[in-house]
């Protein structure tokens, strides 16, 4: 029998950190939220909304990734009940058992993420609503502004018009969670479990190190603030002006609006305010960098790719530049430490899933991995 104390030695980093990030996050909606006002299911519609952007066809996020994990859970399942109930040579109880984990390996790689992400995504609504009169939309497009000397999500689409980078950033924009979805369905089949591992460690780092500075620099977005200026809030009189030249296309109006319908709902009074660091940027640096563990050639498409997502935040405006350059010391610090804290439990293929350990853990693993090849050697 577990206690407690084993079954917490025997959690993983990721489903460690998901467990703490549900729990505080459950505490500070149980305490700022009525139980009339709070429904994690009304949560998860809005996420799914939200990440879809509306569009029926951009669920393919949650299709790909609940459909890899169900087909391979049905062949493990169906392997599992040949060897061991229908099969001519019926294996022990333990056998068995080692197998059946074995077989529910995916749903243990999967359920941190699921978990987690409603409950957080539920507790952006709320801080939407507590904080949504107090953004620093202003100060940020200022900082933009010193950068550039202009306030770059009006300058760009009004200046550069290109129907086919338009598209091009559209669709690299709109389709990020596909591109995760294909991304951990590709690891998934070819077994590299450590890499979804620090893949969905680094997701929820990002937004555990990313919630605080929502709370902090909360925004609603460019878009939102100054161009449709939800709020009505007084504008400076030099974002004003910007503003009475800002002219992009038709159809950057049309694929605006389309984010604007899916990310705010006036009657909840739940505009964004998630901005700054830029959810978008972490994530896609993530799967730079993942992919490149797992095939060094796919950078040159995923740096084309990469530099698509980050110009369609700006030209759509969604999000400022600085957004972007906040986000980029958070994903290196995601990334670093998923490398310090997940690596295989089999050392011989540890150094090609993401990083060797270093320092005394090195001298460990080395030992370790040393004790093992010579009980492996002298097994008959």
């Amino acid at each position: 029998m577990l206690n407690c104390g084993d079954m917490f030695r025997r959690l993983r980093p990721e489903e460690l950190l998901s467990l703490i990030v549900t729990a505080f996050a459950g505490l500070i909606l149980a305490v700022t939220s009525s139980p009339a006002s709070l429904s994690l299911s009304a949560a998860a519609l809005h996420m799914l909304q939200y990440f879809t952007f509306g569009d029926p066809m951009f669920a393919i996020f949650f299709l790909a990734v609940w459909g890899a994990v169900g087909w391979k859970l049905f062949q493990g399942l169906n392997r599992l009940a040949q060897h061991h109930l229908i099969g001519p040579n019926l294996s022990s109880a333990e056998s068995a058992k080692s197998e059946l984990k074995t077989v529910l390996e995916p749903l243990r790689l999967i359920w941190p993420l699921t978990l987690a992400s409603v409950v957080l995504y539920a507790l952006l609504d709320v801080m939407g609503m507590k904080v949504d009169a107090h953004t620093r939309d202003i100060w940020l497009n200022n900082l933009d502004q010193h950068l550039f000397g202009f306030s770059p999500f009006l300058h760009f689409p009004s200046v550069y018009q290109s129907p086919i980078f338009e598209i091009l950033i559209e669709y690299a924009y709109l389709m990020l969670q596909g591109v995760i979805a294909l991304s951990l369905v590709i690891f998934l089949l070819l077994r590299q479990t450590t890499l979804i591992r620090k893949f969905i460690w680094c997701f929820l780092m990002s937004l555990t190190l990313g919630f605080p500075l929502f709370y902090a620099v909360p925004c609603q977005d460019p878009n939102n603030f100054f161009i449709r200026n939800l709020r009505g809030h007084e504008l400076p009189v030099a974002i004003q002006t910007e503003l009475n030249d800002y002219s992009p296309s038709s159809e950057t109006r049309t694929i605006i609006d389309k984010i604007q319908t899916a990310e705010t709902s006036i009657q909840n009074n739940n505009a964004p305010i998630s901005c700054f660091p830029s959810g978008h940027a972490m994530w896609s640096i993530f799967v730079v960098y993942f992919l490149a563990v797992l095939q060094p050639w796919t950078l040159a498409i995923s740096l084309p790719w990469l530099f698509c997502v980050l110009s369609g935040g700006v030209y759509f405006g969604q999000h400022y530049v600085v957004d972007y350059l906040m986000a980029l010391p958070v994903a290196l610090l995601c990334i670093f430490t998923s490398n310090k804290l997940i690596y295989p439990a089999d050392p011989q293929n540890l150094c090609n899933s993401g990083g060797c350990p270093s320092g005394p853990r090195a001298r460990a693993w080395t030992r370790g991995s040393q004790a093992s090849d010579v009980q492996t050697r002298s097994q008959p």
